[in-house]
C-alpha cells in the first residue's frame, strides 16, 4: 500500500469525518471507498484518439446539498 497525503477543503473533511465515525471506518478508509467509487466510474481502456473521450468537468463539493439529506 502507498502512503500519501492530500489536502482537503474544511467542509468536504467534515463529512469524510462524520462518515468514517458513522460506519465506524477511519477516515482513509472512507477516502480509499470513495477513490474506488470514482475510478470505476472511468472507463478503463486507451483512446485511439485523444479527442475520442474526455475527462468529465471536476466535481464541486459543497456541504449545503449533504446537509439537506439528513
Amino acid at each position: 500500500m502507498i502512503r500519501t497525503q492530500i489536502q482537503l477543503p474544511d467542509t468536504l473533511y467534515q463529512e469524510i469525518r462524520r462518515v468514517a465515525k458513522s460506519q465506524e471506518w477511519s477516515i482513509a478508509e472512507v477516502v480509499r471507498r470513495g477513490a474506488e467509487m470514482l475510478v470505476r466510474s472511468y472507463p478503463n481502456f486507451k483512446a485511439e484518439t485523444p479527442e475520442a473521450w474526455v475527462f468529465p468537468p471536476p466535481v464541486t463539493w459543497s456541504a449545503a446539498p449533504l446537509q439537506q439529506l439528513k
